[in-house]
C-alpha cells in the first residue's frame, strides 16, 4: 500500500482535489457485523437500529437478534431451547424481538432491556412504543385443529387478543405513541386481507386503493398509516391513509412507484415521510414525491439499496441492500462523506482523521470502494472536501 501522500502538507493535498464537485443527501453506514447476511428492520429516535444477522459462526447459520448503537452491533441469543432470534423494533432502553425454532408453530416473545433478556409469553412481537406497549400476533388453535395467527397487544404485563374483520387470521405490525395499532386481517371467507387499525380494542377496516387487498405496516402519532394496497388494476402501491379518531379514513394517497408496477410502504415518521421498496429499489416519500434512495447516496459507495424498512423523526433510515454484491443491513444518515468525524463541519480534523485512516491501512479511507488504498482515494476525499456539505 502506498501511503506517501500522508506526508504531504495539507495545502499540497488540497491541490490534488478534482475539480468535479460532488455532494450527496445521505451517507451510507454499513451495519453488517462482518461477512454475514444482515437486515435492519427499525430505528428509534435515539438512532438505535435493530434487526437480525446470521453467519456460520452462529451455530450453523442461525438467526440472531441484533442492535446497533452508533453503528456498533450487539448480538443477542434466542431464549433457552430456541434456535433463532430476530429483533423487530426498539424504543428507548427496550427492544422487542421474537425467539423461535425453524419449523415450529409457536413463537416466543423476547424483551431485551439494558442487555437483559425476558420471556413475555407465546406470541410474536412486531413493534413497541415508548410506554412499553407491544403489538404482534399469537398462535390460536381453532376448533378445526388448525392454528391461526391472531393480532395481539401486550401491555401492563398481560396479553390480549385483538378482534379481526370476520376472518380467522390477523396480524398486528405497528403501534404509535397513543397505543393505536395497525396491521392486517382476513375478511370473512378468508379470500382477502385488508389493512386494519385497532383503537381502544376496536378494529377498523381501512380499505384499499380500489383493489381487493391491502396491508398496513406502520402508523405515526398523527394517525397517518402506510403500507400497500391493490389499485383497481390489481397492482400493489404504497399508500398514506389519514385516519380520524373514530377510525374512519379521511384521505387516501397513492404514492405510486419508481416507474415500475409495484411499491410497498414499510415505515412512516411523524413528519409524514415514508420509506419502503419499489421494483427492488429502496424509496423515500418526502411529502411530495417518491425518490429512489440510490440517487441520494455516493454512486461510488458500492451499495445498491433494495428495501428501506425504518425511518425515525430525524430522517435516519435503515434497511437492507447489497454492498459489492453482498446482502447487508444499512443505515442512512444526513451529512456528507468528507465529514469523517461526524461533527457537522468540514475542517482540518476531517483531513487529519482521513490521513490517520489512510496511513494505518484502515479501509474506511477506501473512498472509491475498490478494496485498496491508493492515490485515487486521496483524490476522491479531497474532491468531496472541497465541494463541501449540502
Amino acid at each position: 500500500m502506498n501511503t506517501k501522500f500522508t506526508h504531504l502538507p495539507i495545502c499540497v493535498l488540497a491541490g490534488l482535489a478534482s475539480s468535479v464537485a460532488f455532494a450527496q443527501t445521505y451517507t451510507v453506514i454499513d451495519l453488517s457485523p462482518g461477512p454475514v447476511f444482515s437486515q435492519a428492520f427499525g430505528i428509534d429516535n435515539s438512532g438505535r437500529a435493530v434487526g437480525t444477522a446470521t453467519s456460520a459462526v452462529y451455530d450453523g447459520s442461525r438467526f440472531r437478534a441484533i442492535a446497533w448503537d452508533d453503528a456498533v452491533p450487539t448480538i443477542y441469543p434466542p431464549l433457552l431451547g430456541d434456535q433463532d432470534a430476530v429483533a423487530f423494533a426498539g424504543a428507548g432502553s427496550r427492544i422487542a424481538a421474537v425467539s423461535f425454532s425453524t419449523g415450529t408453530l409457536t413463537p416466543h416473545a423476547l424483551l431485551i432491556e439494558d442487555g437483559a433478556l425476558t420471556s413475555l409469553g407465546d406470541f410474536s412481537p412486531r413493534d413497541i412504543n415508548a410506554a412499553g406497549t407491544i403489538v404482534g400476533w399469537a398462535p390460536v388453535t381453532l376448533a378445526s385443529g388448525w392454528v391461526a395467527r391472531q393480532a395481539c397487544v401486550h401491555s401492563g404485563g398481560s396479553l390480549s387478543l385483538l378482534p379481526g374483520l370476520g376472518g380467522t387470521h390477523s396480524m398486528g405490525l405497528a403501534v404509535n405513541a397513543h397505543g393505536d395499532a395497525v396491521g392486517s386481517a382476513h375478511l370473512a371467507g378468508e379470500m382477502h386481507t385488508h389493512a386494519v387499525l385497532w383503537s381502544d380494542g376496536a378494529a377498523h377496516d381501512l380499505g384499499t386503493l380500489g383493489g381487493l387487498d391491502s396491508q398496513a405496516m406502520d402508523v405515526n402519532d398523527a394517525r397517518q398509516v402506510t403500507g400497500h394496497a391493490q389499485t383497481a388494476s390489481g397492482r400493489p402501491h404504497a399508500f398514506i391513509f389519514q385516519v380520524a379518531l373514530n377510525g374512519s379514513v379521511t384521505s387516501r394517497q397513492d404514492l405510486g412507484s419508481l416507474g415500475g408496477n409495484m411499491s410497498y410502504g414499510r415505515a412512516i415518521n411523524n413528519q409524514g415521510m415514508v420509506v419502503g421498496t419499489s421494483d427492488d429499489r429502496a424509496f423515500l416519500w418526502d411529502g411530495s414525491q417518491m425518490l429512489d434512495l440510490n440517487d441520494l447516496i455516493d454512486p461510488a459507495s458500492g451499495w445498491v439499496l433494495r428495501a428501506a424498512n425504518g425511518i425515525n423523526d430525524s430522517g435516519e433510515i435503515v434497511g437492507v441492500g447489497t454492498h459489492h454484491g453482498w446482502p447487508a443491513a444499512f443505515m442512512l444518515v444526513h451529512g456528507c462523506l468528507a465529514d469523517v468525524n461526524h461533527d457537522g463541519t468540514l475542517n482540518f480534523f476531517d483531513v487529519q482523521t482521513f490521513l490517520n485512516w489512510f496511513s494505518s491501512g484502515d479501509l474506511r479511507a477506501d473512498f472509491i470502494a475498490d478494496g485498496t488504498l491508493n492515490f485515487f482515494d486521496v483524490q476522491r476525499f479531497l474532491s468531496l472536501f472541497s465541494a463541501g456539505c449540502p
